[in-house]
């Protein structure tokens, strides 16, 4: 692949991050509990509900009650939109896997 081709890539990429996350700029997330923390973090990392159930010890219908307090509380309307809204936020950094969900809000 050529560098003029990754350019490119590059910038498709950055101009559909930056339009998600638009569309989440006026949402400003609630704090969220130290469980509903945990629970965010394993979904941003890619884990399903049976998994992290598992993980926390809690059923799989906890785990769909955090999910939905987590998508409400982000203004959210999918799971899928949970790592984006998250990132947008600054509670989660796709970039350094050792950082954990923060409380922070945007600033």
């Amino acid at each position: 692949m050529r560098s003029d081709d990754l350019h490119h890539i590059k910038d498709d990429m950055t101009a559909f991050i930056e339009g998600q996350c638009q569309r989440l700029d006026s949402q400003i997330p609630l704090n969220l509990t130290k469980r509903e923390r945990e629970v965010l973090e394993l979904i941003c990392r890619g884990n399903d509900q049976p998994t992290i159930a598992e993980q926390l010890h809690i059923a799989p219908a906890t785990v769909d009650t955090h999910r939905k307090r987590i998508c409400e509380k982000l203004g959210v309307h999918s799971e899928r939109d949970i790592p984006l809204a998250a990132y947008r936020a600054g509670l989660f950094s796709i970039l350094d896997e050792s950082v954990t969900v923060t409380n922070a809000l945007p600033t």
